[in-house]
Formats: structure tokens, sequence, C-alpha cells
């Protein structure tokens, strides 16, 4: 009889530490399962992150790439607008010259005219009506070199004034125009352009309407007429 409860004894235990074996080893299967499933969700997390990286990578890369290429650009921008800089100086110092020897010609044939008249009035008799006569030639001479002169002044500053809006030197390029109105007020060509400039850029509708209307007036055959009368039209309607 002892035996028996022995042996039943004995069947209990090993039937418990079964038991508890078991759910020992499903509670560690649970505990696995989770420490899987975090694990699986921590390396797409981190696959993401390594995705987020590399497109932030490919972003950087590209912006660095257009940034070097804006760089060329603007090197070479630079280094045509200081080319252009150069001549323009060029330029204008010949113009200068030019001007300046004009100007030394007209001076000498003043002095000319002056030297004459005062030797024509000593001279007597047939010599007076000489006297007149140079005195007219000299006199339409003086004319048609100062008018030449006025002409010249007019286009030179309204060439500056082009050379001026090329290098993007605007006030200097509107400054010009107005010059060469100075020197001749029917230039059309240099109402046109300072009508430009002053609407696209010193948006200023009241000076460019001005500008259009008076290269309409010099130049109403203009080819350009109907494109101005439609600038004129619109900036009416924006004022």
């Amino acid at each position: 009889m002892n035996s028996k409860l022995i042996i039943y004894f004995v069947i209990a235990l090993i039937v418990l530490a079964i038991g508890s074996t078991s759910a020992f080893l499903f509670f560690q299967k649970k505990t696995i399962e989770q420490q899987l499933l975090q694990s699986n969700q921590l390396v797409q997390q981190l696959r993401q992150e390594i995705t987020s990286k590399e497109e932030e990578k490919a972003k950087v890369a590209e912006e660095k790439e257009k940034m070097q290429k804006d760089s060329v650009f603007y090197v070479e921008m630079n280094n045509k607008l200081q080319s252009e800089r150069d001549k323009l100086q060029q330029d204008i110092a010949g113009a200068q010259k030019i001007i300046e020897t004009k100007e030394s010609e007209l001076e000498r044939l003043k002095q000319n005219l002056q030297r004459t008249e005062k030797k024509i009035n000593k001279e007597l008799g047939k010599e007076k009506e000489e006297r007149k006569t140079r005195e007219k030639e000299l006199n339409s001479r003086i004319g048609e070199l100062s008018r030449s002169l006025q002409k010249e002044k007019a286009t030179y500053n309204y060439n500056l004034g082009v050379a001026f809006s090329r290098s993007r030197m605007y006030e200097e390029a509107i400054a010009s125009y107005e010059k060469a109105l100075v020197f001749d007020p029917k230039m059309a060509e240099a109402h046109y352009n300072l009508g430009i400039l002053f609407e696209g850029v010193e948006k200023d509708p009241a000076k460019a309407i001005f500008h259009y209307r008076k290269f309409l007036e010099l130049a109403p055959d203009a080819a350009e007429k109907e494109e101005v009368q439609a600038w004129i039209k619109k900036l009416n309607q924006e004022m």
C-alpha cells in the first residue's frame, strides 16, 4: 500500500513537473515571439530610415550638382559682363576723342572767322563783297559743323545708352538717352528706348507713356506703331 502511494506521489510529481515545464515553455515561446515581432518592427523602421537617408543623400547630391552648375554659369556671366564693360570703356574713350577733335576744329574755324572779319574790315571796295561772301561761307560751314557735332553727340549718347542697357546698367542708360535728346530732341529712337526702360525697369507708367507718345509723334510711320499704341493702351488701363 505504501509502495503504491509512493508511486502515485512520484507520478503526480512528474506530471506536475511536466505541466510546469510546458507552461514555462509556452510563456517562453510567447516572449520570444514578441521579441521577434519587435525585432522585425525595428528592422522595418531601420530600413525606412535608411531609405529616407538615401533619398536625402540623393537630394543633397542633386542640389550640390545644381549649385555647381549655377556657380559656373554666374562665373561665365560675370566674365562676359566684365568683357562688355571693358569694351564699353574703350568705345567711350574713342567717341570722346572724336568729339574733342570736332570741338577743336569748330574752335579753330571760329578763330579763323574772327581773323577774317578783322582783315575784311580793313579792306575797301570790291573786297567788301568778297568779305560778305567769305562770312557767309564760314557761317555756313560753322553752322553745318555745329549741327553735325550736335548730331554726333546725340548719336554718341544714344549708342552709349544702348551699350549701358546691354550691360544692365539701366540708370546710366536712361541718363545717356536723355542726354541724347538734349542734343537732338527729335531722336525718336531715344524716346522709344526710354519708354521701354521706364515701363519695364523703373515701373513709371506715366513717363513710359510720355516717351511712347513722343516716339509716335516723331515717327508716325514706324513699324512699331501698332505695338507702341497697344503698350500705351495697356499702361493707361493699369494706372
